[in-house]
C-alpha cells in the first residue's frame, strides 16, 4: 500500500470498502495519528456508516476501555433518542461484561465489536478508529488491538484502524513472524515539507489519475487557506467548482463553502453568505446531509456578522437537527449555544436560556468540557444581566462543582437524604 498523504484518503476508502480483510495497522509516529485521525472523522460526514472515533489518551488498557464503552454508550443513546423520536425500534443495552474492568481489555473490546454487529441492518459497518493521541504503555495497548488480527466471523462487519509504533513494531514482528496475511498495513511519514511536496508532485504529474491530481488540488486549496493565500486558494476552488459541473454537486457545494469562507476572511460576509447559500442549494438538492451542515452552520455565522440574527437563528436551528440525524452531538451543542446568541440578539432572553441549558446539558452528557464551560458562562452573564441572583448563584456552584458525568451523579445520588 503507497503511504504518500495524497493517497491516504483512496487507501482508507478502499480498505473500508473491501471484504477480505477487517484490520488495517497505520505505522507511524504518535505525532502523524493526528492527519489520519481527522480524515477518518470527515469519513462519519460522508458515509452512513458508524465511525467510533477513540483517539483519547491510552494509560493503561483498562482506563482507555473504560472511557471507549463510555463514548460507544453515548453513541447508543444518542441513536436511540433519534430513534425514539422517528417511532423506530430501540437498539438493546450494551452486555453488562463490556462494562466489567476485571475482564481483559481485549475481551470487552471484542464483546463491544459483537454487540455492534449485532444491532447494524445488514451491509452497515461500523468504523473503528483506535488511535491514542497519547500512548503512555504501548505494550498493553498491542496486547489489546491484538486480538483484532485474526479473521473470526465476528470481525467481518467492522474495519479496524489500530496503531504500531515506528520505532517498535513490537506487533507487527510478530504478525510477520507467523504469517498473518489477515492485517494490512502502511506506514506514514506526515512532516510538513513532505505533505505539501507531494500534493504539488501530484497536481502536476499527467501520468497520475485524474482522480487524485483533482483530489490534491483539492488539499492545497486548503493548505492555501491555512496559510492565507486566499487569491491562490479561490483560483483553486473555481477550478474546482467547474470540474465537478455535472459529475458532483456535493463537491461543488463544498467549493462554495470555501470560496465563502475566503470571503469571511476578507470582511465581506455578504459575499460570504452568497456562496454559502448557492452551496446549500447544490447539497439539498443532492441530499447530501454532510456537505449540508457546515454550510449552514457557515451562513448562520455570517448572518450573525451582517446582524440578520433572525436569519441566523434559523440556519443554527436547522444545522442542530442535522447534527441529530448524522448523530454528532458535539456539533448539535455548538448548535443550541449559537442559536441562542441569535436569540439572545433578538431580546429573547427567555428563548436563549432554553438554548443554553440544552447545550450545556448535552455537553456534560457527553462530556464536551470547552462547550459546558461556554454555555454556563453565557447563562451565568445574562442571569446577572436581568437581576435573578438565585439561578446565578446555582450556575456558579455548578461551574465550582465541575462537569458531572453518569457515574458522579449516580453516587450522589446514592448519598442524597431527602426530606
Amino acid at each position: 500500500m503507497n503511504d504518500d498523504f495524497h493517497n491516504l484518503q483512496k487507501e482508507i476508502d478502499n480498505f473500508i470498502e473491501q471484504d477480505d480483510h477487517s484490520t488495517l495497522m497505520l505505522i507511524a509516529q504518535a505525532n502523524d495519528l493526528v492527519v489520519p485521525a481527522k480524515l477518518l472523522e470527515a469519513v462519519g460526514r460522508q458515509r452512513d456508516d458508524i465511525v467510533l472515533l477513540a483517539v483519547h489518551a491510552f494509560e493503561t488498557a483498562q482506563q482507555w476501555m473504560n472511557e471507549f464503552i463510555d463514548l460507544l454508550q453515548k453513541q447508543v443513546d444518542a441513536a436511540n433518542g433519534e430513534r425514539s423520536s422517528e417511532n423506530m425500534e430501540l437498539w438493546p443495552p450494551l452486555p453488562l461484561e463490556c462494562m466489567n474492568p476485571n475482564l481483559e481489555a481485549s475481551q470487552r473490546l471484542k464483546l463491544a465489536a459483537q454487540y455492534c454487529g449485532e444491532i447494524l441492518p445488514e451491509g452497515e459497518r461500523v468504523i473503528w478508529v483506535l488511535l491514542p493521541h497519547d500512548c503512555k504503555n504501548i505494550s498493553e495497548y498491542q496486547q489489546m488491538v491484538a486480538i483484532l488480527c485474526g479473521d473470526e466471523p465476528w470481525l467481518d462487519d467492522h474495519r479496524f484502524f489500530i496503531w504500531e509504533e515506528k520505532t517498535d513494531r513490537s506487533l507487527l514482528t510478530v504478525l510477520i513472524d507467523q504469517q498473518n496475511e489477515d492485517v494490512l498495513y502502511i506506514e506514514l511519514d506526515f512532516s510538513t515539507a513532505k505533505l505539501f511536496d507531494n500534493l504539488v508532485k501530484t497536481v502536476e504529474d499527467p501520468s497520475q489519475p485524474e482522480n487524485d491530481r483533482i483530489e490534491a488540488l483539492y488539499q492545497l486549496a486548503a493548505v492555501d487557506f491555512a496559510y492565507q493565500r486566499y487569491e491562490m486558494a479561490y483560483e483553486k476552488y473555481s477550478a474546482l467548482f467547474n470540474y465537478y459541473e455535472g459529475k458532483d454537486k456535493s463537491r461543488q457545494a463544498l467549493c462554495m463553502l470555501g470560496s465563502g469562507d475566503i470571503a469571511m476572511q476578507q470582511n465581506s460576509p455578504s459575499t460570504a453568505l452568497t456562496y454559502y447559500q448557492s452551496g446549500l442549494a447544490l447539497a439539498m438538492s443532492d441530499e447530501s446531509l454532510p456537505a449540508v451542515l457546515p454550510l449552514l452552520i457557515a451562513a448562520g455565522k455570517a448572518n450573525m456578522a451582517l446582524a440578520n440574527y433572525p436569519d441566523a437563528e434559523g440556519y443554527f436551528e436547522n444545522a442542530n437537527q442535522i447534527a441529530a440525524k448524522l448523530m454528532n452531538p458535539y456539533v448539535k451543542a455548538d448548535m443550541l449555544e449559537q442559536r441562542g446568541v441569535a436569540q439572545y440578539n433578538q431580546q429573547k432572553g427567555k428563548d436563549a436560556i432554553e438554548s443554553w441549558q440544552a447545550s450545556a446539558g448535552l455537553s456534560e452528557k457527553f462530556v464536551y468540557q470547552e462547550r459546558w464551560n461556554s454555555a454556563l458562562d453565557r447563562l451565568k452573564d445574562l442571569y446577572k444581566q436581568i437581576g435573578d441572583r438565585a439561578n446565578y448563584t446555582e450556575v456558579v456552584n455548578r461551574q465550582r462543582k465541575g462537569m458531572q458525568t453518569d457515574d458522579d451523579k449516580t453516587k450522589q445520588g446514592a448519598g442524597e437524604v431527602t426530606a
